[in-house]
C-alpha cells in the first residue's frame, strides 16, 4: 500500500501465484479519474497490442528484448466500474493508454489482472480460477497465508524485532524466484518457444544460477523440498528443448550472462539428497553435453 503524493490517491496492491489484484481510492473532488496502462515502460518493445473487449475488460500482450532476446507476457484485466473512455497515447512502438472512469460515487476501483508467457486466453483461464471475485481483502490474505506457509518454516530464536524484520525480508527475498511460469492449464513457453504442457508438474524460470547455486538452491532442499524435483526436471527440459543445461533463464529465454553452468551442482546436490526422480543417465548426458559446448571459457575449462 503507498499513498501518491501527487495525486492524493491511495494504491493498493496485492497478488496471485498468475495474477494482480489493484484497489485505487481517489479524491473525492476528483469527478472523473484515470489510470494509465503503459505497455512501452522498461525495456525495448518487439511488438504490443491493447484491446478494449467490453466497458469494464482490456487484453493484450508485450514482447520485448532485454536480458531475454524475446519475453512474452500477455494479460486480461478487468474492472469493478466501467470505462468511459479511452485515450491512446504513442510514445515509440509501445502502446500507452488512458482509461478513464467516473469517481462522482467516490468508489474504489478495483482492477483484476491475469498474466501468462502463453497467449491471451491463458491469462484469461489463469485471472478465471485465481481472481473470481472482487473482494480484494481475500485474495491479500491468501496472499498472507502462502507467504506465511514458508516464512514459518523457519523459527529463530534470541531475536529482536529489528533482527526478525532482517532475518524474514531476507528469507522472502531469496524464496521470491524462481518463479512457476506455467499457465493454470499446464501450458508454458519452452526455451524453444513452442508451447507444451508440463503434465502435472511446475515449470519455473528466472534461475539466476551464477548467484544461487552456492546458498539459496541448497536452502530450498531444505525450506522447500518439495520444490525441488520441479526444478531440475525445468532444468532437463530446458537441455532438451534449447540445446543447453540452463545457465542464467529468464521468460523462456538463456540470457547466457554469466560464465559456467551452475545448474550442474544444484542438480548433482538434489540426486544425492534424493529430491528428484530424472533418470541419472538423462542428467549425465546433458551435464557432459553442455560443458563441451563452444561457448567463452568453456574449452579451457574442458581441458
Amino acid at each position: 500500500e503507498v499513498f501518491l503524493d501527487d495525486y492524493s490517491t491511495k494504491v493498493q496492491l496485492t497478488a496471485t501465484q498468475r495474477g494482480g489484484f489493484h484497489q485505487y481510492t481517489f479524491p473525492k473532488a476528483e469527478k472523473n479519474v484515470s489510470v494509465i496502462v503503459d505497455l512501452n515502460y522498461r525495456d525495448e518493445v518487439i511488438e504490443t497490442k491493447l484491446t478494449r473487449v467490453s466497458d469494464t475488460e482490456i487484453e493484450g500482450y508485450r514482447i520485448s528484448r532485454g536480458w531475454s532476446v524475446k519475453q512474452h507476457v500477455y494479460f486480461v484485466a478487468r474492472f469493478s466500474k466501467p470505462i468511459k473512455e479511452i485515450k491512446s497515447i504513442k510514445a515509440g512502438k509501445g502502446d500507452i493508454a488512458s482509461l478513464l472512469f467516473d469517481n462522482s460515487k467516490n468508489q474504489v476501483l478495483k482492477v483484476k489482472v491475469g498474466l501468462s508467457q502463453v497467449d491471451v486466453d491463458g491469462a484469461r483461464k489463469n485471472l478465471a480460477k485465481e481472481v473470481p471475485g472482487w473482494d480484494f481483502n481475500k485474495v491479500y490474505a491468501q496472499a498472507q497465508t502462502a507467504w506465511s506457509k514458508y516464512l514459518n518454516r523457519i523459527n529463530i530464536t534470541g531475536a529482536t524485532d529489528e533482527q526478525k524484520k532482517v532475518f524474514y525480508t531476507a528469507l522472502y527475498h531469496a524464496m521470491v524466484a524462481p518463479n512457476i511460469c506455467q499457465d493454470i492449464d499446464g501450458r508454458y513457453r519452452a526455451l524453444d518457444l513452442k508451447i507444451y504442457n508440463t503434465g502435472g508438474r511446475n515449470q519455473y524460470t528466472t534461475f539466476s544460477l551464477w548467484d544461487t547455486y552456492r546458498a539459496a538452491h541448497p536452502l530450498y532442499t531444505i525450506v522447500a523440498p518439495e520444490m525441488v524435483d520441479g526444478m531440475v526436471k525445468t532444468m532437463l527440459d530446458d537441455f532438451q528443448k534449447g540445446g543447453n543445461l540452463p545457465v542464467w533463464t529468464l521468460y523462456s529465454n538463456d540470457t547466457w550472462c554469466m560464465i559456467g553452468n551452475h545448474s550442474i551442482p544444484v542438480i548433482t546436490d538434489a540426486y544425492l539428497k534424493g529430491l528428484t526422480t530424472v533418470n541419472v543417465k538423462d542428467m549425465l548426458t546433458a551435464m557432459d553435453v553442455s560443458v563441451k559446448k563452444e561457448r567463452e571459457g568453456y574449452k579451457k575449462y574442458d581441458q
